[in-house]
């Protein structure tokens, strides 16, 4: 059915997925995902600096990473966003982006009771939560990530007297901004 329009490599590879989960885990995210975690360990606080994965990944990669996507190849991104911002904006970044996505869903939350479970609202906080949820396993690009970001805005437009973020209230414009300041940060 729905896979058989990809072709037969993409079908290939999803059966072996399927077949065997932990060699193609091993195979595949593993092989990023140490040598990120082991960047961010080396560099705790601040880490190596905001698109600079794929210069330092070869210096923290395992030579199996190489038999698998070959000489000479140098993944750009963790495939995990949290361990991304982690590896390249440390704990400081990381915790920043936490920040940021929770009081998202704070923001959200409050603002959908305020409008009586509008369907729209329930369809934004699964959007974005769906966003993460992919993102756990692979990394935004410039045409899925701005809209993230524009919308991370949508809870924080319109009246305040439904909604606060945690710490600080915001206005709609004021998160307008900063979205679309983390936006400029993430195409940089």
């Amino acid at each position: 059915g729905a896979f058989a329009g990809l072709g037969p490599s993409f079908r290939t590879r999803m059966a072996h997925s399927l077949s065997a989960p932990r060699q193609a885990l091993e195979q595949s995210r593993l092989e990023i995902w140490l040598p990120a975690l082991e960047i961010w360990k080396t560099h705790p606080l601040l880490s190596t600096g905001v698109d600079s994965f794929k210069t330092v990944f070869p210096s923290y990669s395992l030579s199996r990473f190489n038999r698998y996507d070959g000489e000479n190849v140098s993944s750009r991104m963790a495939h995990c966003e949290p361990l991304q911002v982690a590896a390249t904006q440390g704990t400081v970044g990381l915790l920043l982006w936490l920040w940021l996505c929770g009081s998202f869903f704070y923001a959200w939350w409050k603002r959908s009771a305020a409008e009586a479970a509008d369907a729209w609202w329930l369809g934004l906080g699964a959007l974005m939560a769906a966003y993460l949820g992919q993102n756990l396993v692979s990394f935004g690009v410039a045409g899925i990530s701005t809209a993230f970001w524009a919308f991370l805005a949508l809870p924080a437009l319109g009246s305040e007297q439904h909604w606060t973020l945690p710490w600080r209230p915001w206005s709609g414009a004021m998160a307008f901004v900063a979205a679309a300041v983390f936006t400029g940060l993430g195409l940089a």
